[in-house]
This record gives C-alpha cells, structure tokens and sequence, in this order.
C-alpha cells in the first residue's frame, strides 16, 4: 500500500505554486534585467531569449499532455529540478554557447511551471478558481519586478541574485518530493481527440495570433527595454532599470484593475481596447525621444498589455468549452512562439540596421495586433455570441 504523501495541506500547496510561478518570472526577465550589466550585445540578447523560449515551447506541451496522467508534483518537481541547476551556473562563464543550452534548460524549467500550476490549482479550488489563477499569474509579474529591483539597487550581486535564486528552487523540488503526488483530474477524452475538437473552430485560429503578438510585445520590450533606455535614449543604468520596473508594474496594475471591472460579454471589447492603447503608446515610446516623460509612456505600454493574455485564456476556453483544457494548453503555447519571434526578429534586425530602427518591429506588431482583432470581431457573429 502506497505511503501518505507528507504534504497534503491546500493552503501550502497552493502557495508552493505561487512560489514557482514568481521563479518563472525571476527566469523570464533574467537577460533584460542584466543585459547592460554583463554587457550583453543586442543580437545575444535576442538569441538567448529565443533559445530559452524554445524550451519552454516544448516543455509547456510535454507537461501540459502529462498534467492528468502523471501527478502534477511530480512534474512540479521535474521542472524545479531542471530550473534550479541553471539559476546556480547560468552566466558564471563568459562562453556563449554554454550559457545559450543553460537558457534552453532554464526555458524548460519554467515551461513545466507554465503548463502545470494553472491545472493544479484548478484541481486544488473547486470554487473561485478564476480567483487563484489570477493570483498565481500575478505572481510572476511579482517575480519580474523583485529580480528587476534587485539589480536596480544591487547591481554588483546580480551573481548572487541567480545562486539565491537556485538554492530557493531547489528547495521548492524538495518540497514537491514530499507533496501529493497523485494525479487528481482523469481528462475526458484522449490528447489526440481534443485537438480534432479544436481543429474546426476557425476563430480559434486568429486567436492564437493576437496571443503570439501579444506575449512578442510583452517580451519584447522585458528584453530590449533597458538597452533601449540607455543606449538610444541616454539614461543611466540605475534609470533604464527603473524603467523596466515601470513597465512591470504597469503590467501588475492592468491585470489587478482590468480583472476586477472586465465583464464576461466586455471581453473582446477590452481585447480591441488595449490594442489600441498599445499601438499608440509603443509608437511614441520607439519614436518621439520624451526625455523623463518615457518613463510615463513606459508605464502606459505595460498596462496596455497587462489584461490581454488573461482575456484571451477566457475567449478561448467559453470558445471551446468541451476541449478548454487543450485550447488553454495550445495558447500557452504561444508564450514561447511569442517571445521567439519577436526577439529573433529583432535579433536579426540589429544585425543589418540601428537598433532603434530594429525595435519598431515591436510598434508594428502592436497595431498588426489591432488589426486582428477587428477581424476577429467581424468574422463569426456566432463566436461573439458563443464567447459572452
């Protein structure tokens, strides 16, 4: 007979997936908050972004299939096992290609995170699971700001940063060896049959599109924002930073107010809305040199793509009820298709013309999102009215 597991608490176990979702956001922001202080070049940046994406594509669908077969502590446990070894040697050396296979594992670590905490907390919450699912997201907006002030007033420990950071994930798996193990949710039709669900659902498809331009602006921007500050615009380190923060907490901000006053039959409203905003305000922050009055423009871009994601989560699972736990897993997909695509582009942009040119691929993307959106309003009555 198998052994109690030591740790069947909700309330810890909920918190432990708080936990690894402020990790996740420490992991993504890495190569943007130290860029300028290891002195990352503009296409390293991009390269080392889109190799950890990769990861985290594969991993989010790996663990997103096993998420109800295999216990999701287990997987839990795979992913903190995987993340914690990378916080402790990423950036010890200055070989470059060592560092890029440390992103590629660091962006599976974070992608189990990514494809399992959301489940996890569903099957922990049998009421208000919106709520917690919220919260765990917001948690990773916790992460981005926290490893962002950390180098902002600690410049010369961003080693230190990255070595407490891996005993603290480490930690996290031990907790996870001893947390319940057991799978708690059975999917109810097979991985393959879900996706032929979701095959003939045509506005599913833009969807995806606005979330990979979506998290590409988002990323972005976390990547070359306080290169852009300091390089283009001619602030100092400690500023750039700051200006990074700024962002973060306009994110953090969106999502708190946004979630609060969105109405279920608002949503693609909202969606449109924040493109909009968006694609003003990335116009002027990569155009118009506003000297302290960017730091304004910076904080109105991050609250612009603060909710969208989120919205979108909604959209597609009211859009295919019967295969919402595939369609969510597919959209977190774009997470990583997202990140890749605007980064590399950016990456080979900066190769063959000034960087501030490079970056108005960001802008771009915004109002091409815009665009989207309106097409998506327009194209099937009955999906507006499906997704109310």
């Amino acid at each position: 007979m198998a052994a109690s597991p030591v740790i069947n608490n909700v309330r810890a176990l909920t918190w432990s997936s708080y936990t690894a979702m402020f990790f996740l956001g420490v992991g993504i922001t890495l190569v943007g908050a130290v860029a300028r202080t290891i002195g990352l070049e503009a296409h390293q940046i991009g390269l080392l972004i889109s190799v950890q994406h990769l990861g985290f594509a594969i991993a989010v669908v790996v663990s997103g299939t096993l998420a109800d077969v295999v216990g999701k502590t287990r997987l839990l446990l795979a992913g903190s096992i995987l993340l914690g070894p990378v916080f402790l040697f990423l950036f010890g050396g200055s070989v470059f290609w060592v560092n890029l296979v440390l992103m590629l594992v660091m962006g599976a670590g974070i992608g189990v995170y990514e494809g399992v905490t959301d489940a996890w907390l569903i099957d922990l919450h049998r009421e208000r699971q919106s709520r917690y699912v919220s919260i765990n997201h917001f948690f990773v907006t916790i992460g981005e700001i926290g490893i962002t002030l950390y180098l902002v007033f600690w410049a010369v420990g961003w080693r230190g940063s990255l070595v407490g950071s891996g005993v603290a994930v480490l930690l996290l798996a031990a907790f996870f060896a001893l947390a319940d193990q057991r799978p708690r949710t059975q999917a109810n039709t097979s991985f393959l049959g879900q996706w032929r669900i979701l095959r003939n659902r045509r506005p599913l498809i833009l969807l995806f599109v606005i979330a990979i331009l979506t998290v590409g602006i988002e990323l972005g921007t976390m990547g070359y924002l306080t290169t852009y500050l300091g390089e283009i615009r001619g602030f100092g380190h400690a500023e750039s930073q700051m200006g990074l923060v700024l962002f973060l907490l306009g994110v953090a901000v969106g999502r708190l107010i946004i979630g609060l006053v969105v109405r279920e039959d608002q949503v693609m409203r909202w969606v449109a809305l924040l493109f909009a905003v968006a694609s003003g305000a990335f116009v002027l922050l990569y155009t118009t040199d506003l000297g302290r009055l960017s730091f304004v423009v910076v904080f109105l871009s991050g609250f612009s793509v603060s909710a969208t994601f989120p919205l979108l989560i909604s959209l597609v699972a009211r859009a295919a009820p019967e295969a919402s736990g595939a369609a969510i897993g597919l959209l977190k997909v774009t997470i990583p298709l997202g990140g890749m695509v605007v980064a590399f582009l950016i990456s080979r942009l900066s190769r063959t013309m000034p960087l501030q040119m490079a970056l108005l691929a960001i802008p771009a993307a915004a109002l091409l999102g815009l665009l989207v959106v309106l097409a998506l309003s327009g194209l099937d009555r009955r999906f507006s009215i499906r997704c109310r």
